[in-house]
């Protein structure tokens, strides 16, 4: 699929100015398919999109990853 979900977190409702963190893990799982002939996950490698925001259609943060930095 074109986008994933890997992660979220209900964080508390903030105050205007205020800031608050939340952490995911992303690991070669996270970037890997089943594949159904070996039986095993396998890794795919390239850039990868990275999107972060309150809801699918209010992204506030994007970058890039490399996957090859697991392979």
């Amino acid at each position: 699929p074109p986008q994933q979900l890997k992660g979220w977190d209900k964080l508390p409702s903030l105050q205007p100015g205020e800031a608050t963190t939340a952490t995911f893990l992303l690991e070669a799982r996270s970037f890997s398919i089943w594949d159904v002939d070996a039986h095993a996950w396998q890794l795919v490698t390239g850039e990868f999109g990275v999107m972060v925001g309150a809801a699918s259609d209010d992204i506030r943060l994007t970058a890039t990853l490399n996957s090859t930095q697991w392979a």
